[in-house]
């Protein structure tokens, strides 16, 4: 076996000596404590063999430095995470389920049944399905972190979290939109249009300055975050383009002639849109047009939905919305359990009309 232990005079504390991959280490400690006899430092440099054969082995995992403990490498990654701060206070929050239960646990030590007892423990706790999917998710994002950064060697197997299927989404047709539209004081109603032209998330289509509007394209590369911050990226940290439409330009123009000077292009008494604004004349207007319905919905939602009404392609309505993956266009092709229950009433009906027809 190469490699060596020693005792250091000065402190008395025993360690390891390990050449690997051209560069010496010195590691004197074991489980996170200092090496006193012998034995103990034998026991490592086997511990560290076992690893280099497995390919396991990560230099810095044995450092005093590297903090690898669930709980401290949370912290770590929580600061280094570059994501708005709507995002980190959500993984803030769900990483603390793993932290109260596996705080102590070296991470490269994280195995699939200590997992799997993680995720029991969480039901214990009383936690519903989607809260524990997000406590496993955010989990595994951590460690995904950890490979990539060289700290472990591998990726448990996660155990899966099944979360209850919800209802179809709610949505709008058009004549819906315009008829809750409609309701809106003339002077509002171009941040709504344009939000539901392009299924823009509300923090998008408050963010659209004039240097996204360029002759006949649209950019969305702005997003407001938690309310406050105006990141200069959208959620997904990606562009997307689009072609202005006859509405949207009309749209444009339209608000253009009313903030000349503004530096965005949808505006409220000389300031730009907050959320709480927008939602309290978006509710009022439901009120009034006898429509329930969030305004995420009634935009981006609704878009989705109308498309592929329209028998457009899940491609295409990916493309538009700028999702990531089609399994989050999938959600727009749900069906309600009475659309289903109707569909399946009636099939069969048309083939037997045929039928009598003849």
């Amino acid at each position: 076996m190469s490699g060596s232990v020693f005792q250091d005079k000065r402190t008395g504390r025993w360690g390891v000596s390990k050449y690997w991959e051209g560069v010496r280490y010195r590691i004197f400690q074991y489980n996170g404590e200092y090496i006193f006899t012998e034995r103990v430092a034998k026991k490592l440099l086997s511990k560290i063999q076992a690893d280099i054969d497995n390919g396991t082995f990560v230099p810095k995992a044995y450092l005093p430095e590297s903090p690898l403990s669930v709980r401290q490498y949370a912290e770590q990654w929580l600061s280094l995470l570059t994501v708005c701060t709507a995002t980190k206070r959500f993984y803030r929050h769900s990483i603390a389920h793993a932290i109260r239960h596996l705080g102590d646990e070296d991470i490269r030590n994280l195995t699939h049944a200590k997992l799997l007892k993680f995720v029991q423990a969480l039901g214990a706790d009383g936690l519903g399905d989607k809260a524990r999917a997000n406590a496993v998710r955010t989990l595994r994002s951590m460690l995904g972190f950890a490979y990539k950064n060289e700290d472990i060697a591998r990726i448990p197997p996660f155990p899966t979290v099944k979360v209850a299927q919800k209802e179809a989404i709610e949505y709008l047709d058009m004549e819906q939109q315009a008829s809750v539209v409609s309701c809106i004081p003339e002077e509002h109603r171009g941040v709504f249009l344009m939000a539901m032209e392009y299924g823009l998330r509300i923090g998008e289509v408050r963010a659209i300055q004039w240097d996204a509007v360029d002759g006949d394209t649209l950019t969305v590369k702005r997003s407001w975050s938690a309310g406050t911050d105006l990141r200069q990226t959208t959620k997904t940290g990606e562009f997307r383009v689009y072609g202005l439409t006859d509405r949207a330009r009309e749209i444009v123009e339209t608000e253009r002639r009313r903030h000349p000077f503004s530096k965005f292009v949808f505006m409220n008494k000389g300031w730009h849109y907050s959320a709480s604004v927008l939602s309290r004349i978006w509710n009022r207007a439901c009120k009034e047009a006898g429509i329930k319905i969030k305004l995420y919905n009634a935009a981006r939602h609704s878009l989705g939905c109308q498309l592929l009404n329209e028998g457009y392609s899940l491609d295409l309505v990916q493309d538009a919305l700028g999702h990531k993956t089609q399994n989050m266009t999938r959600r727009y092709a749900q069906r309600s359990r009475a659309q289903v229950t109707e569909a399946l009433q009636n099939r069969g009906k048309v083939v037997q009309f045929k039928k009598e027809v003849k």
